[in-house]
């Protein structure tokens, strides 16, 4: 329901948001059920963390149109929601048929991190302006917007009480773990509801109109399919269209970050062996599918899927039953919708904002650094004071920034070795010996780690002066090599300031995965 934003032209295209996620979850469900997926009972559903993109393309797309044409307004905004899915769709096919799943697992998990805070804290402002019936932009940090919820009676009612029913379930769930508390609670919300109404008799017009149950109107009766009636791209704006790419690509990249996380702690929590890549081509298709019939992204959900296989959902019959089940729903509608209390919608939201801002600040402040736990509060803070696209390329360059003084702080010789602690062992005279020895003394064996900066040198040449030698055996992977040949003049140009004669200098030998370059003075 919170697909599009809930006012101006997107003011009643709540259905339309339902019957999306509907189509986009029975589309992921088939590909996963059919052999797409390697685990049997997957569950496919729609990104619900792209919420606050969706928001973004929809809100940028009718200010650059203007409401004059709501019909044009629409049409790109779903055009935009499908080009979405299939940019993402693309971007998964190709990460796993290129067998690259790993490495978008390398990918610094702690700005995944700040963004999923940053969605939870759009998910508590989302639940607000739901709870009291305003639209976003109304929605601003004020002196007029903290007086209107805190001291007009009947707006603190509507979004107090959704609040409190969330922070009630969590501690609930903190006390008693079990799969079914949480859709038990849920529904036992509306049924209060209902007798506290039949109770003291209150008419449901007023309520609907006072902000306490949906007001659906006439797109109650609308059939699941009206949204392929606006997708007319005779009268999409392609201009606007186009604008939206920085939005896309930085929904693209939140979106990407997810399987290869999901699908390796899935198969741990369920004791089964899959290949990440198969998932990814099994998220290239359901997305590539999902866009191309005009829905939106998809994924596959690690909680579900876990509790699915927790109550006995284990084979793909169980799953395909799960494909039927979502597709009545489908074909029944949304006019259920308009008799569901919006507490109930409220709190669901608040409790998953609460879970994601927890997740991000709270349940990972022993697992980061300080350096990463910085960068995940001002991820947070930049979605939510300026923009999501700006939150995650703000974060990236932090990271970048972070990752320069961390590894400017590790030393790149790892170890330093002389010639005589492994001396040979023929039988000489013993002045030969004591000669040896004396001269294994100017044989340096150099043990040099990680990425070698630029000024590996520098410290090079410290520690020569320090114990100097005559031959230096630099031990270093092969990827240093290149790195190390560079500075073959500067090494020269060092011998020459000494008074020092220079030798040619060439790689020896590879051993294993690491090669000694020798530099001999």
């Amino acid at each position: 329901m919170i697909i599009f934003p809930a006012t101006g032209v997107f003011a009643d295209l709540g259905p339309m948001g339902v019957s999306m996620f509907f189509v986009s979850a029975i589309v992921a469900q088939l590909i996963y059920t059919f052999g797409g997926s390697g685990f049997a009972g997957a569950n496919g559903s729609m990104m619900i963390e792209v919420v606050p993109f969706f928001h973004i393309l929809a809100n940028s797309i009718a200010n650059q149109i203007g409401e004059g044409d709501p019909l044009a307004v629409i049409a790109t905004t779903l055009t935009a929601y499908a080009f979405s899915s299939i940019l993402t769709g693309l971007a998964f096919f190709l990460l796993g048929a290129l067998k690259l799943g790993v490495v978008v697992g390398f990918f610094p998990r702690h700005i995944l991190v700040g963004c999923i805070g940053g969605v939870g804290a759009f998910l508590i402002e989302t639940g607000l302006t739901v709870s009291m019936r305003i639209s976003d932009d109304d929605f601003t940090i004020s002196l007029e917007t903290l007086r209107m919820m805190f001291l007009d009676g009947h707006v603190l009612l509507l979004w107090s009480i959704p609040l409190a029913l969330a922070i009630l379930l969590r501690v609930i769930t903190s006390r008693v773990r079990h799969q079914l508390i949480f859709p038990l609670y849920f529904i036992v919300i509306p049924i209060v509801f209902y007798i506290v109404v039949a109770a003291a008799r209150l008419d449901m017009g007023v309520l609907r109109r006072e902000g306490w149950v949906f007001d659906m109107g006439a797109s109650a009766r609308e059939p699941w399919y009206k949204f392929y009636s606006y997708y007319d791209f005779g009268k999409v704006r392609w201009g606007p269209l186009w604008a939206t790419l920085p939005t896309q690509f930085a929904l693209l990249f939140f979106n990407i970050l997810h399987p290869p996380l999901n699908v390796p702690a899935l198969a741990v929590s369920l004791n089964d062996d899959v290949d990440t890549n198969k998932e990814l081509v099994a998220h290239g298709y359901s997305n590539l599918l999902s866009g191309v019939i005009g829905s939106v992204p998809n994924y596959l959900v690690y909680v579900n899927t876990l509790l699915f296989y927790r109550v006995g959902g284990d084979n793909r019959i169980a799953g395909f039953l799960l494909a039927v089940a979502t597709a009545v729903l489908l074909v029944i509608g949304p006019a259920p919708i308009a008799f569901i209390p919006v507490m109930v919608v409220g709190a669901l939201i608040f409790v998953l904002g609460i879970d994601l801002v927890k997740e991000a600040l709270w349940d990972c402040r022993h697992r980061v650094t300080w350096s990463e736990y910085v960068t995940i509060i001002s991820i947070m803070v930049c979605m939510t004071v300026w923009d999501f696209v700006i939150g995650v390329l703000f974060g990236i360059i932090v990271s970048c920034f972070f990752f320069v003084v961390q590894n400017s702080q590790l030393r790149s010789i790892r170890a330093m070795y002389t010639g005589d602690l492994a001396m040979s062992a023929v039988r000489r005279p013993s002045l030969q010996r004591a000669y040896i020895r004396e001269v294994s003394k100017q044989t340096t064996i150099l043990r040099l780690q990680g990425v070698i900066p630029v000024l590996w040198y520098n410290n090079l040449c410290r520690r020569n002066d320090s114990q100097p030698h005559r031959r230096a055996l630099l031990a270093a992977t092969p990827r240093a090599i290149p790195r190390a040949r560079s500075f073959a003049g500067r090494r020269s140009r060092y011998v020459r300031r000494r008074g020092l004669r220079t030798h040619p200098a060439a790689p020896r030998c590879t051993l294993r995965h690491a090669r000694l370059l020798r530099l001999r003075c």
